[in-house]
């Protein structure tokens, strides 16, 4: 399935093999860690797997409860089920019990008085059931199905806790003494508190468990990506789709420049066709060629960008706060990025599959009106100010447009700044 949607991701419905540009797992991951926020399947699955240990917990009485434990054979623990082992076991229940260790990862039982909880196979210390964290001293019990209750007595309100041995651990390997002075250690000394046990989900103690916990839990676990990738600025709702994901794949550098088709085996005679000064890479066409400096350089002074201009542009996202003197640029200023980072692909690709030219200037118009189509369709912006916008393009890039018959395209004198 997650096959399936991998190549519809990247390939849509056309049935014809294409670069698989951004590692699945990352896809997967959420758009604030890098990702596209798609569904992972596996931890959907787990995450509905793991309801039945919930509703087993919650439902003592229930006649499903019932029928898993005369099956199954009902643990000394009342929050937890038979594992299903055998060869009479049903294969739905066995694919159930594989998720338990991961369900009680994010789950704890408050032990309240102490009663009905199970010391050695409940998980009552957060993230630990002791009989797997220290399964030589749980081997070494003499009562290992004792509730919390037995083990425990009081002193001036104090907890103390006497857990009887089958043999002394004190002449014992020095392992053995070291796992019974850890446990010793994480046990609880104080009071605890009276009243029933009750069965506690970690990542939302309040609401309890449901399956989008479950799996934004298993997703943050398992989870690869970027740290503080600047989600808000890339993925912008006045931009069409295909420009947010375009962007998005700048981010991780992705896009099929020269220098990343000559990584996927390649042959050709790299160069920048917007200067024809350096090899074509992301970061050269976008920031440090001349011919996208110039574009920068007028779009700083349009929005107000303080600051060294940087030679990377995920360095640019991560520090684009333009501070413009008019309230209502700031909807363009969201999204000029976007803007220019298309047209100037476009430009890049009229170049080399279809031999047309335009000079900075034109590109930088284009960027401006692009901008503005895009911001207009959610109408923030009013006739008067669209005007006003268009107009500061002009006055800060007059267009002097000339034919050259020579190169068969279309250009500009650069304008006095």
């Amino acid at each position: 399935m997650e096959r399936l949607e991998c190549r519809f991701i990247w390939a849509g419905v056309q049935d014809k093999s294409t670069y698989h540009l951004v590692r699945w797992d990352v896809c997967k991951s959420t758009k604030e860690r890098g990702g596209l926020g798609i569904l992972d399947l596996g931890c959907m699955n787990s995450a509905l797997l793991c309801k039945w240990f919930w509703k087993y917990a919650l439902e003592p009485s229930s006649w499903w409860r019932n029928l898993i434990d005369v099956k199954y054979l009902r643990t000394s623990s009342e929050w937890r089920a038979g594992n299903g082992v055998g060869p009479i076991g049903c294969s739905i229940w066995r694919c159930i019990m594989k998720e338990e260790n991961m369900f009680w990862k994010f789950a704890s039982v408050s032990p309240g008085g102490g009663a009905w909880v199970s010391f050695w196979n409940d998980c009552w210390i957060p993230g630990k059931m002791l009989k797997d964290s220290y399964p030589r001293v749980a081997a070494a019990s003499s009562n290992r199905d004792a509730w919390v209750s037995d083990l425990i007595s009081f002193d001036n309100e104090r907890v103390v806790w006497d857990f009887p041995l089958m043999y002394s651990l004190r002449g014992g390997a020095d392992r053995e003494r070291n796992d019974l002075l850890n446990l010793l250690s994480l046990l609880p000394h104080d009071l605890i508190n009276a009243g029933p046990a009750k069965l506690i989900w970690n990542p939302s103690p309040k609401d309890g468990f449901s399956v989008n916990s479950m799996y934004r839990a298993l997703i943050h676990d398992r989870m690869v990506g970027l740290d503080n990738f600047p989600f808000k600025v890339v993925w912008q709702p006045h931009v069409p789709s295909k420009v947010n994901a375009f962007l998005w794949l700048i981010m991780h550098r992705r896009i099929l420049t020269h220098e990343n088709l000559k990584r996927r085996g390649w042959s050709l005679a790299s160069r920048c066709v917007l200067c024809e000064e350096a090899e074509e890479s992301t970061n050269h066409l976008l920031c440090q060629c001349r011919y996208s400096s110039s574009i920068w350089c007028l779009l700083q002074q349009l929005f107000g960008f303080l600051g060294p201009f940087p030679d990377c542009f995920a360095s640019i996202i991560h520090c684009w706060s333009p501070r413009s003197q008019l309230p209502w640029m700031s909807s363009l200023a969201a999204c000029i990025l976007h803007a220019f980072a298309w047209e100037l692909w476009k430009e890049r690709n009229n170049r080399s599959f279809h031999d047309k030219r335009c000079g900075w200037q034109v590109v930088f118009h284009k960027t401006c009106r692009t901008l503005l189509s895009w911001v207009r369709v959610t109408g923030t912006l009013s006739d008067s100010q669209s005007a006003e916008w268009l107009s500061l393009g002009h006055i800060l890039c007059p267009l002097q447009i000339r034919s050259d018959s020579r190169m068969g395209a279309t250009s500009s004198s650069p304008p006095d700044l």
